[in-house]
């Protein structure tokens, strides 16, 4: 009797993430149930830790608010990966102040035994590597991105911070959108959210990436999201729609070009000569009479 060969796991050595906003809010955007959402994505990553056996490494923000409620923590317990690293970002963090942090649910979790936090760079703090299975890098919660900054920016293009600071693998939170920045070996990580939690993040494709030290290679890993979820709330979507119809009638009154010195008679004027919906005359008169 023939044996199926086992299919041999590929070795992966860390798991990077950030910014998992846990939270027992329904953001704004979702028509979904959001609070079972955001878990099924937290147990999709303890699904990926159990398979390759590795660390996972948080670069801030596991809270959305310092202080969770018991629930919230009591899920956070139940279902977050093992062998899970983590540092303060600033929703973290009461106050943004690290002096407090043992006010906050990440200290309820160290003292649980259910998460290890770096001492590593936390919110505000200067970049300062960790060595986790004989792996040096630096998790770092900073605003970062990919291309050039603009004048009076504070912050750092991840380029910069490749060309700055001496670590081959540099993993950064904060900023929630996804991308990889390279520069000869050294390479930055920036996850982005596991979750969508604003209308702008519709087409947002959450992902964590898989590390592998000895060909330095770093891995997208997609997390499976529903469709079709996140969605403009119906009064906003109102409102757009309403402010695109006046910036539209705005734009007409700059083309006609023929104005008089009286702004009431040039208003009046581009309503008798222009179409338009009903609902923005409305509004155009009550403004006027206002």
């Amino acid at each position: 009797m023939k044996r199926n060969k086992a299919k041999k796991i590929e070795h992966v050595d860390l798991i990077l993430t950030a910014d998992w906003h846990l939270t027992d809010k329904q953001p704004e955007c979702r028509v979904d149930d959001f609070y079972e959402a955001q878990f099924d994505k937290v147990r999709q990553i303890a699904a990926l830790q159990a398979k390759y056996d590795c660390p996972v490494i948080h670069a801030g923000d596991l809270f959305d608010y310092w202080k969770p409620n018991f629930p919230l923590l009591i899920d956070a317990i139940k279902y977050l990966p093992k062998q899970f690293y983590t540092i303060y970002g600033n929703h973290d963090l009461p106050q943004h102040n690290l002096e407090l942090s043992k006010k906050s649910g990440i200290a309820v979790l160290e003292a649980a035994g259910v998460v290890n936090v770096l001492p590593g760079t936390h919110w505000m703090q200067e970049p300062k590597p960790v060595t986790i299975n004989n792996i040096e890098l630096l998790v770092w919660h900073v605003m970062t991105w990919q291309g050039t900054t603009f004048p009076g920016d504070t912050s750092s293009p991840a380029r910069s911070l490749l060309k700055k600071l001496p670590y081959e693998l540099i993993l950064t939170g904060h900023n929630h959108k996804s991308f990889v920045e390279e520069f000869g070996r050294r390479v930055l990580v920036n996850p982005g959210a596991i979750t969508r939690q604003s209308i702008d993040q519709a087409d947002f494709k959450p992902a964590v990436y898989l590390y592998r030290m000895l060909r330095n290679t770093i891995t997208r890993h997609e997390l499976k999201v529903s469709k079709n979820v996140v969605k403009m709330p119906e009064k906003r979507e109102e409102k757009q729609q309403r402010e695109e119809r006046l910036n539209l009638f705005v734009e007409k009154i700059a083309k006609q070009g023929n104005f008089t010195t009286n702004f009431v008679e040039n208003i009046m004027q581009a309503l008798e000569t222009q179409k338009v919906d009903e609902e923005t005359r409305h509004i155009i008169l009550e403004s006027i009479n206002h």
